[in-house]
């Protein structure tokens, strides 16, 4: 995430993910199953503009700013209530510090709900950091990524501004080096997938795949050999709650990707293309298709 003090506000730019290696392990005694993912951050962003208001107020707008004005058929509506992960955010912080010091934020939305790229996760995590500088909180990084644990599984990822391997539920966050930079196009559909539906249809093998052997491919800087080790179990079971999962797959193989696969639950899906040209080619041809269509490249 980016910080900007402009005046009395505080700007913030939250990133976007992508899964480049996701595997569903056994199901933990709290209903959540344990993963093994690999976690890139990509630069797609949601805007957030913080400001103080009065004391124990929070005011939350949330304005949805999607790519080429594509708007998905059943686009979920973005809540401003206490359903919100920011406004949980902000609720945790005043039972954990006391404070009931106020604030309106205005969200500009561009990564599309429901998604698998980890908009809602990403909000939440920029919105612990801005409002503990905002607020004058002085947390260190450990409370932080504390509160984060309590809040959700992907926030403490984007907490780390890195790309990382993922495990627990996902918030043991391991941070790693991503060796090169990735251009890739994302395809969000006219649908959004629930990340429970899509989980409740998994079935977790009995001898895990593990993301280990990815990251040693990552290392040997080979773009093909990257694009043949993209997994992502949850594949399967969004495929079986929307065929129109295997329509995406079929579109990103006759494009001639390095490789392609399923963000996080869906419904996003990416394709890596061999140069920064080349995506901005596939992205214009799926956009005069009629698809909403991003070029996008992973960011450290």
């Amino acid at each position: 995430m980016f910080l900007h003090h402009r005046s009395t506000s505080l700007f913030a730019w939250a990133p976007a993910k992508l899964n480049v290696f996701l595997e569903v392990c056994n199901k933990r005694p709290d209903g959540y199953h344990e993963l093994d993912t690999l976690m890139v951050p990509v630069n797609l962003y949601d805007t957030l503009c913080f400001s103080e208001s009065t004391p124990g107020e929070t005011r939350l707008h949330c304005q949805s700013e999607w790519a080429n004005n594509v708007v998905r058929d059943t686009e979920p509506t973005l809540s401003e209530g206490s359903d919100n992960l920011i406004i949980k955010v902000i609720d945790l912080l005043r039972v954990k510090t006391g404070t009931d010091r106020g604030v309106n934020i205005h969200l500009r939305k561009r990564i599309p709900i429901s998604s698998g790229l980890g908009g809602g996760s990403s909000n939440a995590a920029t919105t612990l950091v801005a409002l503990n500088r905002l607020w004058d909180l002085n947390l260190s990084f450990e409370q932080l990524n504390a509160f984060a644990s309590e809040l959700g599984s992907d926030i403490n990822f984007f907490l780390h501004e890195s790309s990382a391997q993922c495990s627990g539920r996902g918030e043991i966050v391991t941070p790693f080096h991503f060796p090169m930079a990735l251009y890739c196009v994302v395809i969000c559909p006219n649908f959004g997938l629930s990340t429970r539906e899509v989980f409740s249809h998994c079935s977790p093998p009995t001898i895990p795949n593990t993301s280990d052997h990815l990251i040693e491919v990552l290392k040997q800087r080979s773009l093909f050999a990257i694009g043949k080790n993209l997994f992502n179990r949850l594949w399967y079971a969004a495929s079986y709650v929307c065929q129109d999962i295997c329509k995406l797959q079929e579109c990103f193989d006759r494009l001639d990707f390095i490789g392609h696969g399923l963000s996080g639950s869906g419904s996003a899906y990416y394709g890596i293309s061999r140069s920064f040209r080349e995506a901005q080619r596939h992205t214009a041809r799926l956009t005069s298709e009629g698809y909403r269509a991003f070029c996008v490249r992973t960011i450290s």
